[in-house]
């Protein structure tokens, strides 16, 4: 039996590409303090590592299809990540980004 998870953590690490002004990120997603997803190496700006880490969430097995709806066929996320877990699931959420260099980014990004 599946023990209640009561917490998930969303650890995001950004890379500015300052030549070319893109933005990329990876992320780490924790349930309990257990390492459950992580984001690979990326584009996307502002929080879409957390949106990110919330597909990898789902796609882990750790919540299955709980905040998807189809739109013309496709999958596509209702709400934010922290409306799901926090308002709808009842969990408690914390999520941190902070910048770091490409190297660091990609590496936050791998499964150790």
């Amino acid at each position: 039996m599946k023990t209640k998870i009561k917490s998930v953590t969303v650890l995001g690490r950004l890379w500015r590409d300052k030549v070319n002004g893109n933005t990329y990120h990876s992320a780490r997603v924790f349930a309990d303090g257990i390492l459950v997803a992580c984001v690979p190496f990326q584009y996307g700006y502002g929080n879409q590592f957390e949106w990110n880490a919330a597909d990898a969430l789902e796609h882990s097995g750790t919540f299955k299809g709980k905040n998807q709806r189809r739109v013309d066929g496709e999958r596509q996320r209702c709400e934010p990540a922290w409306q799901w877990l926090r308002d709808r699931l009842g969990l408690n959420y914390l999520v941190d980004s902070c910048e770091c260099s490409k190297r660091e980014c990609i590496a936050w990004g791998e499964k150790n």
